[in-house]
């Protein structure tokens, strides 16, 4: 699990401020990577006000960044519902390349130019905490084990040998002009 603490840029009482948020990021190799944000830290409860779970999924972007889908929790949705709005299933965030054209369709960034989703990602990609497919580098194509088992099938990979020419098919002559013959009803 990784996780850090970053200072957000916020809007309290209609003025700009910053405030801490805690974000962990966690892959278990199976589904989608869990974020964890953490954000409006109480001294007097000794406890963080907002909780948030969202599923990580990084998508293809034609835009100059990187781009993810933050998949909101049941309890989140649930909690919007309570309150009267419309819940969003999921937040598209962008990541741009330089530094300065980010994006996330939540109210927050909508009404203020900024959110915590924002700085979470951001934090957690300058960390190096997601992976960068890019990367990975180039995908050698065929394996080595696809060449083998190919070469066992004679390069037919459903295993059947084909002749090289198809057969004669004398049923395939016919003559253009010849109808069906019409019955009488």
């Amino acid at each position: 699990m990784n996780s850090s603490l970053r200072l957000a840029l916020r809007i309290c009482n209609g003025q700009p401020c910053t405030r801490d948020i805690f974000v962990t990021c966690q892959d278990t190799g199976a589904g989608l990577p869990v974020l964890h944000v953490f954000a409006d830290w109480s001294p007097r409860n000794c406890d963080w006000l907002t909780r948030d779970r969202f599923e990580v999924e990084e998508i293809p972007s034609s835009l100059d960044g990187r781009a993810f889908l933050l998949h909101r929790s049941d309890e989140a949705k649930a909690k919007d519902m309570a309150a009267g709005r419309e819940p969003e299933g999921r937040y598209a965030v962008l990541i741009a390349r330089n530094g300065q054209d980010h994006v996330c369709e939540c109210r927050g960034f909508a009404a203020h130019g900024r959110c915590k989703h924002l700085t979470a990602l951001r934090g957690l990609l300058e960390a190096g905490h997601i992976d960068n497919p890019a990367d990975a580098g180039p995908v050698e194509f065929p394996t080595p084990e696809q060449v083998e088992h190919d070469a066992e099938f004679d390069g037919h990979p459903c295993g059947q040998q084909f002749p090289d020419e198809p057969p004669a098919d004398e049923s395939a002559d016919f003559d253009v002009d010849a109808r069906p013959e019409e019955s009488a009803a």
